[in-house]
């Protein structure tokens, strides 16, 4: 009797074992359907740079709606709505009403996007914070985008920067599909030909760390279903046809060091992926050294008064979400690898791979080094290019033989007085020598 007692206990206990197994199944089905995109910021991330993450001039969305040295736009946001449905050819007041109707449909929706601080609003109060600061976004863009002179604010450079910045804070979006139906309602009823995407990428332009300006095609072969307006410049970050590869950190050396071994920076080309970096390296397999100038091709990068919020922002959203690829903290974790010193920051200033509008070489090279503290990176998708570096680095030419190279270009071949003074020594030497010679062979 004991023995069935037994088995029916263990039959039991697999039964209620599988029970839980499905329930668990359902909570994590159920929370990635509804994962929220729209984070508010870890405090280790947060302390690092308090003022990359908060908004100056205006709040986007429920989480910092409260703040009451955000509360002077509130009544300019509400210009701006209707300003927007103004531009309608007619019944804006009619576009208006499908407008909330349609926000208002998605309330569930939209309140599942936010990590925090939705309880405090009921449905009616969500759909109209959603309207107004999508109306607001949205006429903001198109300002900047075409019709910059038809608001004081642009007289004032330093509260547009700031607002644009606020637009790029991870704890300051509305979810996207709000953007799109307010658009598709509004914009898009007087200006068919006009799309969303296009609009905030030229709007992103001015504010956008990289260089732009030769990428097409970016987004083949990449999910276009943004979350908000930082997740579609992460997107836009992400290569079109690659994933991270799955494997630890590697090392890079520093700028100098790579400079000295003989290494040449040059601006990246790639036009599928603003972040691509490259290594190319002619060898001759019998001697184990490089023939030609090695050249480390990587993504130029403008660092000006908001970059360090910017790429702050885009790591957090990174770090926040569990389905986000992490392109632009491999990004960052090499940048800090590269950038020892202020002299790493000269260097590529010099090879035009960077530009600095910070302030001081010092300032710049301490943003680098600073900005990926406390990070956790497990994908790092520049592994191959460290190996090839580290490859190339370790033969003998240009670990211990082209830094002296270097040395020796830069004492004697940096100006033509200096190659003169070089030449007229070697022939005084060679006439010293000779004049010995006939001096102690006097019958030679």
């Amino acid at each position: 009797m004991a023995t069935i007692d037994v088995k029916k206990g263990d039959v039991e206990t697999k039964q209620m074992i599988q029970v839980l197994v499905e329930k668990e199944k359902e909570r994590r089905n159920h929370r990635n359907n509804n994962a929220p995109s729209i984070y508010i910021v870890d405090s280790i991330l947060r302390n690092l740079s308090p003022n990359s993450f908060e908004p100056c001039v205006v709040a986007i969305g429920p989480l910092h709606k409260e703040d009451e040295k955000l509360q002077d736009m509130e009544s300019h946001k509400v210009t701006y709505l209707l300003d927007l449905f103004l531009r309608l050819p007619s019944m804006p007041d009619r576009k208006m009403d499908e407008c909330i109707e349609r926000v208002y449909a998605n309330v569930e929706q939209i309140r599942a996007c936010y990590a925090g601080k939705m309880e405090a609003y009921d449905d009616c109060q969500v759909a109209k914070m959603m309207v107004i600061d999508g109306c607001f976004v949205l006429e903001f863009i198109l300002r900047v985008c075409n019709y910059p002179d038809e608001d004081p604010i642009f007289y004032n450079k330093l509260a547009f920067q700031n607002v644009m910045r606020d637009l790029l804070l991870l704890e300051n979006q509305i979810p996207f599909f709000v953007l799109q139906d307010i658009f598709k309602c509004t914009i898009l009823e007087f200006d068919p030909s006009s799309s969303l995407q296009s609009l905030i990428f030229l709007f992103l332009r001015p504010i956008n760390p990289f260089d732009i300006s030769y990428v097409t095609n970016i987004n083949d072969g990449v999910d276009t279903s943004y979350e908000h307006v930082l997740g579609l410049l992460q997107k836009f970050c992400q290569p079109a046809d690659a994933k991270p590869s799955g494997v630890s950190v590697s090392r890079f050396h520093s700028v100098e060091e790579l400079t000295n071994a003989g290494v040449n920076f040059k601006r990246n080309q790639d036009k599928r992926w603003p972040l691509a970096m490259e290594f190319k390296a002619s060898w001759f397999p019998c001697f184990g050294w490089a023939w030609g100038k090695p050249t480390f091709t990587m993504p130029v990068l403008y660092i000006e008064d908001h970059t360090e919020s910017v790429l702050r922002n885009l790591i957090a959203y990174e770090q926040c979400s569990p389905l986000s690829d992490t392109y632009i903290t491999s990004y960052a974790v090499a940048m800090g690898m590269l950038v020892d010193t202020q002299e790493d920051i000269v260097k590529m200033v010099d090879s035009k791979v960077l530009i600095n509008n910070l302030g001081t070489n010092r300032d710049a090279a301490n943003m680098i080094n600073n900005i990926c503290e406390n990070v956790v990176l497990q994908d790092f998708c520049y592994s191959q290019q460290c190996n090839q570096v580290g490859s190339y680095y370790d033969h003998c030419w240009p670990k211990y033989i082209a830094p002296n190279m270097a040395g020796l270009r830069r004492t004697y071949f940096s100006s033509p007085w200096n190659f003169v003074a070089l030449v007229a020594g070697i022939i005084l030497f060679g006439l010293t020598v000779i004049q010995t010679y006939y001096t102690v062979n006097p019958a030679a």
